[in-house]
C-alpha cells in the first residue's frame, strides 16, 4: 500500500510518502504560510520516485490547529482524492503527538497555543496501545495548569508551548508532528467518502450571512 501523508495543521508542517510501513520520503518544515503546499508534495513525491497517480491510500490530519491550516490541508488532499478516486483518511493531531510519544509508560498530556490564554489539550495513558481519555478539548490556560500542578504522580506533557509553568511533577517535551507516523497510527482507520470528512475545529466557525431584502423606509 502506497500511502501520502499530510500533516499542516499549525507551523510544522510534514508529509510523507511510505510504502507497506518503509517510509520512501519525507519533509519536515516550519513555515508560516501553507500556500505551496502542493509545492512540498510534489518534492516528496519527487524523492520517492513516484508519481500522484501512483498513492493508494491518503492520510490526512483533520485539526485540531489552525482555521487556515485544517482548511487549506483538508481542502487540498481531497482534491487530490477526488482526482484520483481514493478514500482518505483522518487522523486528530493531538492523538498524533501523543502517539509519537507512546513509549512513555504514564499519563501522557498534549497541549497546544489556541486562542489567546487558551490551550487545545487531550490526556492519554502511554503504553503500545495507546489509551485515549479525553481526545480533544479547549481550556484556559490557568485552568488546565492548575489541574497538572495537582497530580501527584509524574506526567508527560508534549505540544509546542510558547511558555512552560512548573508542573511539579511534569516532564515537558516540546514535539514535532511527522507525517509518517500520522499514516502509522491511521493503519486501522477506514477510509472515509470525501462527504464524510470533516474538520476538527476548536470553535464553531463564525460565518455571518449577508442580509437579504429591501428596509422598509420610517415612513412607510
Amino acid at each position: 500500500m502506497l500511502s501520502l501523508g499530510v500533516v499542516a495543521v499549525t507551523r510544522d508542517v510534514s508529509i510523507a510518502v511510505m510504502e507497506n510501513d518503509v517510509l520512501l520520503s519525507e519533509i519536515n518544515v516550519r513555515k508560516e504560510k501553507i500556500d505551496d503546499l502542493i509545492l512540498l508534495i510534489d518534492k516528496v513525491l519527487e524523492t520517492a520516485e513516484k508519481k500522484i497517480e501512483d498513492i493508494e491510500e491518503y492520510v490526512v490530519v483533520n485539526g485540531p490547529g489552525s482555521y487556515g491550516g485544517i482548511r487549506n490541508s483538508l481542502t487540498t488532499v481531497k482534491v487530490l482524492a477526488l482526482m484520483n478516486g481514493k478514500k482518505l483518511k483522518t487522523v486528530n493531531f493531538l492523538e498524533l503527538l501523543a502517539h509519537q510519544n507512546k513509549e512513555y509508560m504514564g499519563l501522557i498530556i498534549v497541549a497546544m497555543e489556541s486562542r489567546k490564554d487558551e490551550l487545545n489539550y487531550g490526556f492519554f495513558g502511554g503504553g503500545e496501545s495507546l489509551n485515549t481519555i479525553i481526545s480533544s478539548d479547549t481550556i484556559r490556560k490557568d485552568v488546565l495548569y492548575k489541574k497538572l500542578v495537582d497530580i501527584k504522580e509524574e506526567f508527560l506533557v508534549v505540544g509546542d508551548l510558547y511558555e512552560m509553568p512548573d508542573f511539579n511533577n511534569g516532564i515537558y517535551k516540546p514535539v514535532k508532528p511527522l507525517a509518517s507516523q500520522a499514516i502509522l497510527l491511521s493503519k486501522n482507520n477506514d477510509g472515509l467518502e470525501l462527504d464524510a470528512v470533516a474538520p476538527i475545529y476548536s470553535y464553531p466557525v463564525n460565518v455571518t450571512a449577508p442580509k437579504t431584502g429591501t428596509r422598509k423606509s420610517d415612513n412607510s
